[in-house]
């Protein structure tokens, strides 16, 4: 997880820097990769590359817009991400925050692309369903790069992996983090403090337990410590510590080490710095990340044997719908479960119908004839 790459600072404008997050980049590479990607196969097809790279920004919007819109508008857990318009306008562009919805985008791209149909592709008199076959590799290579800034900034994260089970920690700065402690399956930095029990305990900053083998207890944090500062802030009391611990504000972007600074009896202070992480949890992003990428070569590798135009982009609504079930089942992060399980499911459906539509037709393509039209085309 890098939430923050670097920041680009303008001495006296901009001292803090003005931070480019990791997501946004990868979205950026997984557009131009899409672009790039659908071109080729439409110089190859015959089409000119410039209306598939058209085409890719109103799927791009409109996928985008379908996205956001989903995720804040769509109940989890019965409750919605907004309450009002003026929230929803707000929270619309801070994609950092994470909560991009794939089967949101896809009914935004849905809509974009019947928007782009009608308004630039229909005057060119092209084939719908071999449009989309030139889409479905670049969809699947962009889902490759898009799950890789959702491990960059640490959403869309997995459960906590059994013993034998592949696991990835994450810092304190992750999303994943603050999941864990609200199910309370981990301590926030490795420890817990003490129950304020006059006259044996009257701080209510004092440490009560240390986790064996965290970093708390690997950099001496002990029983009995009284917290005053952390990372550079005035603690108070027990609730200026929690509120420091579970507000994202205080940590999204920055450094993942934790430095405190306590009072070990009398008079000794103490300073402390180390990174606590999480359980080791599923990493279902690269999970995706290594799905999709085998899915786009599998794709290619179709392109010259399919025997109808559609055939393509039904293989990837199979292939991914199939996919995105099961890796929903290791997922711990907020979202619309119910929503993206059925839609796993209605993909594959769609798919299926697709498949069976067509070979009900008379075949397109011979496959020698596919292959060597592809490599003419090269």
């Amino acid at each position: 997880m890098q939430q923050v790459l670097f920041r680009l600072r303008i001495p006296g404008l901009v001292p803090d820097g003005i931070p480019l997050y990791g997501y946004g980049l990868m979205l950026c590479v997984a557009f131009f990769a899409c672009i790039t990607v659908a071109g080729r196969l439409a110089k190859r097809q015959g089409i000119a590359k410039e209306l598939v790279q058209d085409l890719a920004i109103w799927l791009f919007l409109g996928g985008l817009i379908g996205a956001r819109t989903t995720f804040l508008l769509v109940p989890v857990n019965g409750k919605r991400q907004v309450a009002s318009i003026g929230e929803f306008l707000w929270q619309f562009p801070r994609l950092w925050d994470g909560g991009v919805i794939f089967y949101g985008a896809a009914i935004g791209g849905v809509i974009a692309f019947g928007l782009a149909y009608f308004f630039q592709l229909r005057k060119h008199q092209l084939s719908t369903w071999k449009v989309l076959d030139i889409v479905g590799p670049a969809v699947a290579l962009g889902l490759c790069f898009g799950r890789i800034g959702c491990l960059l900034n640490g959403c869309c994260y997995g459960d906590v992996s059994c013993p034998d089970c592949v696991g990835m920690r994450f810092p304190m700065a992750a999303p994943a983090r603050f999941e864990m402690v609200h199910r309370g399956y981990q301590t926030a930095a490795g420890f817990t403090l003490e129950e304020p029990l006059p006259p044996l305990v009257t701080d209510s900053r004092t440490v009560g337990n240390v986790e064996p083998g965290s970093p708390a207890e690997a950099e001496g944090l002990k029983s009995g410590d009284v917290i005053v500062e952390v990372n550079g802030t005035p603690i108070k009391n027990a609730h200026d510590l929690n509120h420091y611990f579970a507000s994202p504000e205080n940590w999204r972007g920055q450094g993942w080490t934790l430095q405190l600074t306590v009072l070990r009896g009398a008079n000794d202070t103490v300073e402390l710095s180390f990174v606590p992480r999480t359980l080791p949890i599923h990493p279902t992003q690269v999970y995706e990340s290594i799905s999709m990428f085998l899915l786009f070569l599998l794709l290619l590798a179709f392109f010259p044997f399919r025997r109808h135009d559609g055939e393509v982009i039904a293989l990837l609504m199979i292939g991914y719908g199939i996919h995105r079930y099961f890796n929903e089942m290791l997922r711990a992060d907020v979202r619309p479960t119910g929503f993206e399980n059925w839609t796993s499911l209605l993909l594959v459906a769609g798919g299926l119908l697709i498949v069976a539509y067509l070979w009900r037709k008379p075949a397109q393509y011979k496959p020698a004839d596919s292959r060597s039209l592809a490599s003419a085309s090269a």
